[in-house]
C-alpha cells in the first residue's frame, strides 16, 4: 500500500512526454498522478500492488528512458487471533480473526484437514477481517480449527455440547367418535429437534388421512377421519424426551333399515342381494356365504350407493346354495341363496378319428354346462389317466389324448357325464415292418468281438436280439445300440461255447444268422519261477496263460492240489496262481500247472528259520512275602516245551508258581516269595537258555497298599499310586530298575500316606515295570501296558500304474501316529531294504518300490493294527525287442548245433519253430533261457534238420537258416 515517484528532467521546457508500463501507456487516475513542471516530468503511483511491478518508460520527441519498478508485499500476519468457542448442539459457531493487510489470503483447517465452503460451512473475507461460520453444529464438528496465511496462523477449539431437550407441554388423551378428527399437540424447549410419532410401537407416517406438522417448537399430529383401528397409545419422542397419550374411538350406532331378501336362481345366472343401513359406514361391511367371508373378484361384485349395499354373484353354481349374511358393526341381516342345477346336454359330439400307429390321437366333446365329472370308456372299459391316456377337462370341454398308438387302440370310445353321452370311433393305421439291410453269418477267433448290424424301414421301432433263442441285454459283455433305423449288437470277448444262432426280432418280423467262434490253443505266456521261502510263511507261485478261459490243474509232483486251508488257487483273467499257506519243510518239491495243452513247472524250497532270545531274563530284588515275575521273549513262536528252575529246583505251573506263554512271550510269576527262593532263575527251551538272579530281603511292613498294574492308551496319562504306613516315609521311583526323577515326563507327588507317579502323554517306549521303594524298607512293583489307540486312516492309499524299471510311492495318513506299521504285498509281509524303502513321519506312512518288474503287480496293504488301507500297483511292461538276432549256421551231420538270441529284458517266454512247426523240448531239442539269452540246442543233426529256425515272442520273431552237410 505504498507510493513511488519517478522523475525525469529534460534539457528543454514545455516538451510533451508519455509514460508507459511494460509497453502500455499510463493515464492519470486515482492511483496514477502525472505532473509537468518546466523541464521536470513526474509520475506518482500510489496504493501499489504486486501487479503494478514492471518496466516504467518515459518518451518525449525521440528521447527515451526506462527503469524497473519492483513491488514486494509485506508479510501477511495475524493481527487478531481466533478464540475458543463453546456452543450447544444445532447452534451456529463463528470464528473471526484479522490479518495485517486486506489482500492477504487465508485457508481454514479442522484437525489439519482444509475446509471448503459447504452446506453447513461458510467462509467470508471483508477488508482485513476473515470469518469461518459453522451452522447447526453437531458433536462431530468439535475439534481444533486453524486459520493460516502464507506467513502466520492462529488456532482455537470448538466444543459442542448436547442440548437439554425437554417437553414443555405434554400430550393429552383424546376421545372422538369414528369418522371425526383428532389432534395431538406437544411443545418442546428447543427448535430444530429430530422427533418421531408412534402408535403403540409402530412409527406414524404422514398420509392423506394423517398430517404431521411443526410450528416452531410446537408439534402437531392430526387424524382427519378417525377409524377404530387408530385407537391406542400415541407417543411423541424427541431425543431422550417423550410424551404419551391415549386415542379413544367410539363406534357409530348402525341399524338395518331394509333387510336382505332370499334369492333363487338356476346356474349359472347371477344372484343379487341388497341391504340398506341407517348411516354411511366407516368400516367396510362383511359379507359371508355358508359362513365363509366373500372376497370381491371376477365372479363377485360388491357395490355401495350411500347407505345401500349390494352383493352380486355374477356366475352361480349349485354348490353355492346356502345362507348369505351381511354384518355392519353389531347389526346383521340374513337371507338364503338357492342355486338350481342346469340340465346337462351334449353341445358338440365326438368326431371319428383316423391316425397312424406310434402317433397320438385326440378325441373331444363339449357339454352345455361345466360337468361335475367326466368319464371316458373304450367299449365297456373305464379309462383312467396314465402314460397312455391323458384325460383333460377345460370348463365345458372334455378331451381324451391317446399316446403311442397301436393296432389294439382301434375301436369305439364314448364320453359320459351324468345322463349326457357321446360316442366316436378311432381307427389306427398299422405300419408294415421291413428289413432293409440284412444280417450276415460271422466267424471270429476266441477272445475277440463279433458285431451284427441290421437296418429296418422305421427309426422308432424297438428290436430284440436273441442268442440261441435266449434274449440278450446290454451288460459288460454285450452292447446293444439303436441309432435311427440301424440296430447293432456287439458281443465281446467271445468263448467257443458262445457260438450259435443270432436272431433279430422286430414285432413279428425275424431274421437269423450263424455265429461261429474258433477256439485258441492254450499256452503259457509266462512260466512258473522257482521260489524259496521260510517256514511258517506263505509262498505264491504265479504264471500267465495266453487266454483267460483255461482250466488249470495244479500238482505237487504227481499229486493234484485242491483249494482248502492249505492251498489257495488263484485265477484272475489270464493270471494263474497257487498260494501255499503256513509252509513247512514237507512243502518243498516240484510244483506244476497243467493247461492240458502245455505244462509249466517250478521248484519250491523251504528253509528253516533260526530261533533266538530277543529279551533275556532280568534279575529281581524283592521283599519276603512279595510277588515277582520273570519274562523272556523269543525271536519267533515255537511249539517245543520250555522249563523253569528257581534256585536249582525245577518248578511247575502250580502252587506259588504260575507259568504261562503267549506267542513269543514266556513268563514265570512267583507269589509269597521266601528266602529259600533266593538264587538263580533259569528259563530253557530247545538248546536255548536265559538266567537271572532272584534276591529276597527281610519282610517289610512299611507298604499298606502296593502298586497295581496300569493300562493306558497312547497319548493318555498313566498313573501309579501306593500307600505307606507312615506319611514321613521317603520313596524312590524307578522304571525297569532305572531311577525316575521329576521332569516334564514324570510328575512325582505325595498326599499324606499316598505316593503318586504320573507319566504324561504315554507312548510305547513307556511300557515296562515301575517300582516304588521305601528308603530302607520294602519295594512294590507293577507294570504299565500301553494299548494302541483305534487307528483310522484320514488319507488312504490310491491305486497307481507305473512303467517297468521305474519306481512308485504309496503314501497314506492316520489320525494318530501308530507305533507299529506293517506293509504287505498280497499276503506276504515286506521288509525294508533292497527294492523296498519304508518311512514314517509322525502320521504319514510311506512305501517306495524301486526297479519295478511285472511280478510287482499286486495288492499292497498298510496295516497299523486296528485299520488297513489297500491299493493296487499295476506295472506296465516295457516293450521287449531283440538285442541280438539268430545267426545262420552250417554243421556236419551228427554234430550238435546251438542257436541263440538275446532279448532286451530277462524272463520273457519264447516259442521256437522250424518253419511253421512249433518245437517241443525233448531228446532232439533242448531249450534254455539264461536271463535274457534264449538258446535252442539241436542234438545229432541230420540233413533233414536243415531249414529255417525262428525264435518267437508275441508278434516279433528272429529267423536264421541251418544247413547240414
Amino acid at each position: 500500500m505504498e507510493t513511488v515517484t519517478l522523475e525525469v528532467e529534460l534539457n528543454q521546457a514545455d516538451v510533451e512526454g508519455s509514460w508507459s508500463r511494460d509497453g502500455a501507456k499510463l493515464k492519470p487516475g486515482a492511483n496514477c498522478h502525472i505532473t509537468i513542471l518546466e523541464k521536470k516530468h513526474t509520475l506518482t503511483l500510489s496504493n501499489l500492488k504486486r501487479e503494478d511491478a514492471g518496466t516504467i518508460s518515459f518518451q518525449a520527441e525521440g528521447v527515451h528512458t526506462s527503469s524497473k519498478l519492483i513491488v514486494t508485499e509485506s508479510p501477511a500476519m495475524i493481527s487478531k487471533p481466533i478464540v475458543d468457542i463453546n456452543v450447544p448442539e444445532k447452534e451456529k459457531a463463528t470464528f473471526e480473526c484479522e490479518v495485517s493487510r486486506n489482500n492477504a489470503e487465508v485457508k481454514w483447517f479442522k484437525d489439519d484437514v482444509e475446509l471448503k465452503p459447504a452446506k453447513n460451512v461458510a467462509i467470508h473475507s471483508l477488508g482485513r477481517k476473515r470469518t469461518l461460520v459453522i451452522s447447526k453444529c453437531t458433536p462431530e464438528d468439535g475439534g481444533t480449527y486453524i486459520c493460516r496465511t502464507a506467513d502466520d496462523n492462529t488456532s482455537a477449539k470448538l466444543t459442542v455440547h448436547a442440548r437439554d431437550i425437554k417437553i414443555v407441554k405434554n400430550l393429552k388423551d383424546v376421545e372422538v367418535v369414528e369418522k371425526e378428527s383428532a389432534s395431538f399437540i406437544c411443545e418442546l424447549s428447543h427448535d430444530d429437534v429430530e422427533y418421531q410419532w408412534f402408535r403403540g410401537n409402530t412409527k406414524i407416517k404422514a398420509s392423506e388421512n394423517i398430517k404431521i406438522r411443526q410450528e416452531g417448537r410446537k408439534h402437531v399430529l392430526l387424524f382427519k377421519s378417525v377409524n377404530p383401528e387408530d385407537m391406542g397409545d400415541i407417543k411423541f419422542t424427541a431425543e431422550k424426551a417423550s410424551s404419551t397419550a391415549k386415542l379413544k374411538v367410539k363406534e357409530q350406532s348402525i341399524s338395518i333399515v331394509r333387510e336382505l331378501s332370499s334369492v333363487e336362481v338356476t346356474e349359472p345366472f347371477a344372484a343379487v342381494f341388497e341391504v340398506e343401513v341407517s348411516m354411511e359406514l366407516v368400516k367396510p361391511p362383511i359379507w359371508t356365504l355358508n359362513g365363509v367371508p366373500v372376497q370381491e373378484g371376477a365372479d363377485v361384485e360388491m357395490e355401495k350407493e350411500g347407505t345401500m349395499h349390494r352383493l352380486t354373484f355374477k356366475k352361480t353354481k349349485a354348490s353355492m346354495t346356502g345362507p348369505v349374511q351381511f354384518t355392519a358393526g353389531k347389526s346383521k341381516s340374513f337371507a338364503q341363496l338357492t342355486v338350481k342345477e342346469r340340465p346337462l346336454e351334449i353341445a358338440e359330439h365326438i368326431k371319428d378319428v383316423k391316425a397312424k400307429e406310434k402317433s397320438t390321437a385326440t378325441l373331444m366333446c363339449k357339454f352345455s354346462a361345466t360337468p361335475k365329472e367326466v368319464k371316458w370308456f373304450k367299449g365297456p372299459v373305464l379309462l383312467a389317466a396314465s402314460d397312455k391316456y391323458n384325460l383333460k377337462q377345460d370348463a365345458t370341454r372334455g378331451q381324451l389324448t391317446i399316446q403311442r398308438l397301436t393296432e389294439e387302440d382301434s375301436g369305439e370310445y364314448h364320453c359320459q357325464s351324468g345322463p349326457a353321452e357321446t360316442k366316436g370311433t378311432l381307427t389306427v393305421e398299422v405300419r408294415e415292418i421291413k428289413i432293409t439291410k440284412h444280417l450276415a453269418d460271422t466267424e471270429v477267433d476266441e477272445d475277440s468281438d463279433a458285431i451284427f448290424t441290421c437296418e429296418i424301414n422305421y427309426a422308432d421301432e424297438d428290436a430284440q436280439w436273441l442268442l440261441n433263442e435266449k434274449v440278450l441285454f446290454t451288460n459288460e459283455v454285450n452292447t446293444i445300440t439303436h441309432e435311427g433305423k440301424v440296430h447293432r449288437l456287439t458281443l465281446k470277448n467271445l468263448a467257443p461255447q458262445d457260438g450259435g444262432t443270432i436272431t433279430l426280432q422286430v414285432r413279428k418280423v425275424k431274421e437269423s444268422v450263424t455265429l461261429k467262434v474258433k477256439e485258441k490253443r492254450a499256452v503259457f505266456l509266462k512260466s512258473l519261477d522257482d521260489v524259496t521261502g521260510e517256514e511258517k510263511a506263505m509262498i505264491t507261485l504265479i504264471c500267465e496263460a495266453n487266454k483267460p478261459r483255461v482250466s488249470p490243474i495244479w500238482r505237487k509232483e504227481d499229486k493234484v492240489l485242491k483249494a482248502g486251508t492249505k492251498y489257495e488257487l488263484l485265477h484272475t483273467g489270464k493270471s494263474l496262481g497257487l498260494i501255499i499257506k503256513d509252509v513247512t519243510k514237507e512243502d518243498s518239491g516240484e510244483y506244476s500247472c497243467d493247461l492240458g495243452t502245455e505244462v509249466t513247472k517250478a521248484k519250491v524250497t523251504v528253509r528253516e528259520i533260526g530261533i533266538g532270545i530277543t529279551k533275556k531274563l532280568k534279575s529281581v530284588e524283592v521283599n519276603e512275602g512279595d510277588t515277582c515275575s520273570f519274562e523272556c521273549i523269543l525271536s519267533r513262536e515255537n511249539i517245543d516245551d520250555c522249563s523253569w528252575s528257581v534256585n536249582g529246583k525245577t518248578v511247575k505251573n502250580e502252587g506259588r508258581f504260575k507259568i504261562s506263554s503267549q506267542g513269543r512271550k514266556y513268563m514265570l510269576i512267583v507269589k509269597d516269595v521266601t528266602p529259600a527262593d533266593s538264587g538263580e532263575v533259569v528259563f530253557s527251551i530247545k538248546d536255548l537258555s536265559s538266567k537271572a538272579t532272584l534276591k529276597v530281603e527281610g519282610k517289610s511292613s512299611s507298604i499298606s497298599n502296593g502298586l497295581q498294574n496300569v493300562s493306558a492308551v497312547c497319548g493318555e496319562d498313566g498313573i501309579f499310586t501306593c500307600e505307606v504306613t507312615q506319611a514321613s516315609s521317603t520313596v524312590k521311583w524307578a522304571k525297569d530298575g532305572k531311577a525316575i526323577r521329576t521332569s516334564k515326563k514324570y510328575e512325582i507327588s505325595q498326599q499324606q500316606k499316598v505316593m503318586k507317579l504320573t507319566i504324561h502323554n504315554v507312548s510305547a517306549e513307556d511300557s515296562g515295570e515301575y517300582s516304588c521303594e521305601i528308603v530302607g524298607g520294602a519295594t512294590t512293583r507293577a507294570k504299565l501296558e500301553i494299548k494302541e489307540p483305534i487307528h483310522k486312516f484320514t488319507k488312504v492309499l490310491e491305486d497307481i500304474q507305473a512303467d517297468e524299471k521305474s519306481s512308485v510311492t504309496l503314501r497314506c495318513e492316520t489320525a494318530q501316529s501308530p507305533s507299529t506299521v506293517t506293509w504287505l504285498k498280497g499276503h506276504t509281509e515286506l521288509r525294508a531294504g533292497g527294492q523296498y524303502e519304508m518311512f514314517q513321519k509322525e502320521r504319514v506312512l510311506t512305501l517306495i518300490i524301486k526297479q519295478l518288474e511285472e511280478k510287482d503287480t499286486d495288492i499292497y496293504t498298510c496295516d497299523v493294527g486296528t485299520a488297513k488301507s489297500m491299493a493296487k500297483v499295476t506295472v506296465k511292461a516295457l516293450l521287449t525287442t531283440y538285442v541280438k538276432m539268430l545267426e545262420s549256421q552250417e554243421a556236419e551231420e551228427g554234430a550238435s548245433v546251438t542257436l541263440h538270441c538275446e532279448l532286451s529284458k530277462p524272463g520273457v517266454p519264447v516259442e521256437w519253430k522250424k518253419g511253421t512247426q512249433v518245437l517241443k523240448s525233448g531228446e532232439k531239442y533242448q531249450m534254455k533261457q539264461k536271463t535274457s539269452v534264449n538258446e535252442l540246442i539241436i542234438t545229432k543233426v541230420v540233413p533233414e534238420d536243415s531249414g529255417d529256425y525262428s525264435c518267437v515272442f508275441g508278434d516279433q520273431k528272429t529267423t536264421a537258416s541251418l544247413k547240414i552237410k
